[in-house]
């Protein structure tokens, strides 16, 4: 893991540097407070070795510190692109889950010129029907109720274990573990859940551009959200694949997942 300081809280985070001419996957996970590497390890060390991999912990999520700043978008993109920027990448291909797609939809808004693709496995859209007043107060429910448990010892596995990837071996499955047991719902991912309202705004009716290909994993449900959202455009090698009833579908589809990645890969290049 490498780290940056931004002043106000480290961030930490895996890289891997791509090949020449190759793009940089950037991930972009769910809230939680995962590890992000662990999250997508699956599909991570499923790539095809030449592209780069960029693996963020933002703050308030797995190594890296908690902090007191805002949890905006806008701060959360100007700390992702100051790595992005220290690295020395110069194209990225998006891969993004649930909230994530929230944030990928955000980069794109504001650093297209570096997006070659997007991929998203259930992402947040600016359609979703949500109450965003709900939301938080569940999230802060939730945090109260964690922090409690937390005072009396650790949560217990079997109350986290659905939001461990269910592909890690024992050893990254532990240290999943014990990352959740610390992190889950601290107050900085509270600060991030109170800023979603704004957060959601700011990409609603954004459009992907059409020089960009957009592939979206999504249960059968809801691919008519997906069909009139932010995510949908004309790029020949768009597509929403639907399948599956999980919300985690590059953890329990974990191989067509991986196939179809592939195959939207190879067609950029």
């Amino acid at each position: 893991m490498k780290t940056i300081d931004t002043g106000h809280g480290y961030i930490h985070y895996y890289f891997k540097i791509a090949a020449k001419t190759y793009p940089t996957v950037l991930f972009f996970q769910g809230s939680s407070g995962a590890n992000c590497y662990l999250g997508f390890k699956n599909i991570i060390t499923a790539l095809p070795d030449k592209y780069g991999i960029l693996a963020i912990d933002q703050l308030g999520y797995g190594e890296s510190d908690l902090t007191r700043s805002e949890r905006t978008i806008d701060n959360i993109l100007a700390e992702t692109q100051s790595i992005v920027n220290k690295e020395q990448i110069h194209k990225v291909i998006i891969f993004a889950h649930s909230l994530g797609g929230l944030y990928a939809l955000g980069y794109i808004k504001r650093f297209s010129d570096y997006v070659q693709a997007v991929i998203g496995v259930e992402p947040v859209t600016g359609v979703a029907e949500m109450d965003v007043d709900d939301m938080v107060r569940v999230t802060k429910e939730e945090a109260q109720e964690v922090a409690r448990d937390r005072a009396q010892g650790k949560i217990l596995e079997s109350e986290l274990k659905s939001l461990i990837n269910p592909n890690l071996n024992s050893v990254d499955w532990n240290k999943q573990l014990e990352i959740f047991q610390k992190l889950l719902d601290n107050e900085t991912q509270v600060n991030e859940a109170e800023n979603l309202k704004s957060s959601i705004q700011s990409v609603k009716k954004i459009s992907i551009p059409n020089k960009i290909p957009v592939l979206i994993f999504s249960r059968t449900k809801r691919q008519s959200e997906y069909q009139t959202s932010e995510f949908k455009n004309d790029h020949p090698f768009s597509k929403i694949s639907c399948f599956g009833d999980s919300h985690f579908l590059h953890w329990t589809e974990s191989s067509r997942v991986i196939h179809e990645t592939t195959n939207f890969l190879n067609q950029l290049l």
